[in-house]
């Protein structure tokens, strides 16, 4: 291949991702900006549960209410979950990173919030 086929080629590729770019942000969103809040479900529990012991550790307590509440996502290399958890005496907000299915390796907890309520907005943090 020439330089000049492979570089028209790089400029259609551009071409063709900037266009799914454009159109995925009229219709959802976009790699690297979270979603919109949605109700969590079996889903989110399922991923809460798993990362629910190393939450236990860090924070030096267990949870006898547990239960996932809402989330948001962010699209990385991978999906990082936003997701509110009421725990019974308030409510936590945890990110968890669940890695593409290639890197064989389970959700982790990367981060975790404490002390807010029911009406806390859920939104990024590190």
């Amino acid at each position: 291949m020439t330089e000049i086929a492979r570089d028209v080629m790089m400029f259609i590729l551009g071409c063709v991702l900037l266009v799914l770019v454009r159109s995925s942000a009229s219709q959802g969103p976009i790699v690297g900006g979270l979603n919109e809040v949605r109700p969590a479900t079996a889903n989110q529990q399922q991923l809460c549960d798993q990362v629910k012991s190393d939450l236990e550790t860090k924070a030096s307590r267990t949870f006898t209410t547990y239960k996932a509440i809402s989330y948001r996502t962010q699209v990385v290399s991978g999906i990082n979950y936003f997701i509110k958890v009421d725990v019974g005496d308030q409510y936590y907000h945890l990110r968890i990173f669940n890695p593409l299915p290639y890197m064989n390796s389970g959700p982790s907890l990367v981060a975790y919030q404490r002390g807010k309520t029911g009406k806390s907005e859920l939104s990024y943090f590190k």
